[in-house]
């Protein structure tokens, strides 16, 4: 059992290292590319919460502790989705020669996600140190919904990656959805009470999953957080019966004659033809 969990892992660890090698092979300073936007979100803060007086615009709290915690899990869901999508995209060029399961995706995107927000959690750790001089127990809740955030989004991204090597459009919901949540969840400004916005900021999902992230910290434990945590639970429940399914969509790849993303295309296809052909199979017997 130990051995079987212990080739997990290293299998999970090459795709995840094979996705990092391909993306930033050709830069020169690799992956600092992937902590610039948050350090540059944390000096954007610095400056605005010395040149500006929030207090008259109705901030209670400093700026840099309002807005750092909650865009640290902004990252989180839209840098994971982005990852895990490519990951996905990535095993299933190397199923002709490797033989991936469903759960050594999940995991390396999982592990690669971890890794590329490493400096997210050090920035927001320190932080939380700065304002409050510990570590408490409320700063280990907002780790979790951290880890939530990194799971949901890479559960979203096995269900439709997939069905992204057939409809290649999907391919830019990363880009579409990381512009959204940015525009619509309250992340650097104060959510509004009424108007337009305010019932954006209602019926977008994502919203309570922010703001439950920064009131554990400033407030403690909230009604939001509750909710976060009941839903992960269902999450992990729905997860778990999802992987047959991405099994069996694996095994279709794996079973078509044509190489390469064509072969792939090609097996989607068949994907979604199979129910029709079994039915006229039916009736022809």
């Amino acid at each position: 059992m130990y051995n079987k969990i212990f080739d997990i892992i290293i299998a999970s660890f090459f795709l995840s290292k094979v996705y990092f090698s391909r993306k930033y092979k050709r830069f020169h300073l690799g992956i600092f590319w992937a902590f610039f936007p948050t350090l540059i979100v944390l000096i954007g803060a610095i400056i605005s919460s010395k040149q500006l007086d929030f207090e008259e615009l109705g901030f209670e709290y400093n700026y840099v502790l309002w807005t750092i915690p909650s865009f640290v899990i902004f990252r989180a869901i839209t840098e994971t989705f982005d990852i895990a999508q490519k990951i996905i995209q990535l095993s299933f060029i190397l199923q002709r020669s490797l033989n991936i399961k469903s759960y050594h995706i999940f995991i390396g995107s999982i592990f690669a996600s971890l890794f590329y927000l490493i400096i997210d959690i050090i920035l927001i750790s320190i932080v939380v140190y700065y304002f409050f001089g510990e570590i408490n127990f409320e700063f280990l809740l907002y780790i979790y919904v951290f880890i939530f955030s990194v799971f949901l989004s890479v559960f979203i991204s096995v269900i439709i990656g997939p069905f992204a090597m057939l409809i290649y459009d999907l391919r830019f919901i990363s880009k579409f959805l990381r512009v959204i949540i940015l525009a619509c969840t309250p992340i650097f400004y104060l959510p509004p009470k009424e108007g337009i916005v305010y019932y954006i900021n209602k019926f977008n999902p994502f919203t309570i999953i922010i703001e439950s992230s920064r009131d554990v910290i400033l407030k403690g434990i909230s009604s939001d957080l509750i909710i976060v945590i009941i839903t992960s639970i269902i999450c992990i429940l729905i997860a778990t019966l999802y992987f047959k399914i991405f099994s069996k969509q694996i095994k279709i790849i794996n079973s078509t004659a044509v190489k390469g993303v064509v072969g792939q295309t090609y097996a989607w296809v068949n994907i979604f033809k199979t129910k029709l052909r079994n039915k006229e199979d039916a009736k022809n017997n």
